[in-house]
């Protein structure tokens, strides 16, 4: 029986799971191997958080519908997967913090960085209020999709999208206000590199996460628009990775930018810049 259970649950590894499970795992492998010779803060430890929920969440979903397959139909089974939601809250809810950590990371306005932070936490309260409501019909009808299912995924996914489109917003004015600004002007390179570079990134998660919500919405889709639909949550599952190499490349691009912000608007004329530690300790607040 353990036998062709494993059979069952290697089955039910597709492209996405695999992808999922490669960058949780090179996420792990990163954290780890870097644990002696750097500090970790926030960033790398939202990064860990969706990586070892993205495993775990793979995983125990993975379980699921093995089991279904090799035709253990017990009930209790819908617990296990209607309880996996908090792994995908956690897991979605890390992608949107580890965007929007690196967009506040490079503005000094902290009544900016209230504001943005009050509206996340009422789209985050209303995303993981919506993904609980997914667990719910996933335990009421003890499967992992169905109309209902795909329905409560597409209003958890907008709510997602919001998020994104704001810290979007937040970059786009972000950049703008420093071209102008004459003393934004005299900022590195890396400054603006970062402000630039994160916009493409969060576009391209917007877009695919609006896409999923539009395709996902059809009954009755054709093979094509069904192999769409499976490259759309193949991109999704490549985020983790994707952050993963953002954060690899960009980390001394965030110290350059730190230093150019304060040389070019005065560490002393702006009490938010004042409030980051400098050296090792600023290290443990970004990274």
């Amino acid at each position: 029986m353990g036998s062709q259970f494993d059979v069952c649950w290697m089955n039910q590894m597709n492209g996405l799971q695999w992808v999922e499970l490669t960058g949780g795992s090179l996420i792990l492998y990163c954290y780890f191997l870097t644990a002696k010779s750097e500090a970790k803060g926030y960033m790398w430890r939202t990064l860990l958080a969706c990586g070892l929920s993205g495993i775990f969440g793979i995983l125990l979903e993975t379980a699921f519908a093995a089991a279904n397959e090799c035709g253990n139909s017990d009930p209790n089974l819908a617990y296990i997967i209607a309880f996996n939601e908090i792994n995908w809250i956690i897991h979605e809810v890390t992608v949107v913090l580890y965007s929007l950590f690196k967009s506040l990371s490079v503005i000094t306005n902290q009544a900016l960085k209230n504001s943005v932070y009050m509206i996340m936490a009422v789209l985050g309260v209303i995303f993981a209020a919506l993904r609980v409501n997914i667990g719910v019909n996933r335990f009421k009808f003890n499967t992992l999709g169905n109309h209902e299912i795909s329905v409560a995924h597409s209003w958890a996914f907008i709510s997602w999208g919001i998020a994104d489109l704001v810290i979007i917003v937040l970059l786009v004015m972000s950049t703008l206000t420093y071209m102008k600004n004459d003393a934004g002007s005299n900022i590195s390179g890396a400054f603006k590199t970062i402000l630039t570079s994160s916009i493409p990134r969060i576009f391209v998660i917007f877009i695919n996460t609006i896409c999923i919500v539009i395709v996902g919405q059809f009954l009755n889709p054709s093979p094509t628009l069904s192999n769409f639909n499976h490259f759309l949550w193949w991109v999704k599952g490549t985020y983790p990775l994707i952050m993963l190499i953002d954060i690899l490349l960009t980390k001394d691009l965030l110290m350059k930018s730190k230093i150019a912000r304060e040389s070019s608007n005065g560490t002393k004329s702006h009490p938010s810049t004042n409030a980051v530690p400098s050296g090792k300790n600023w290290w443990l607040s970004f990274h």
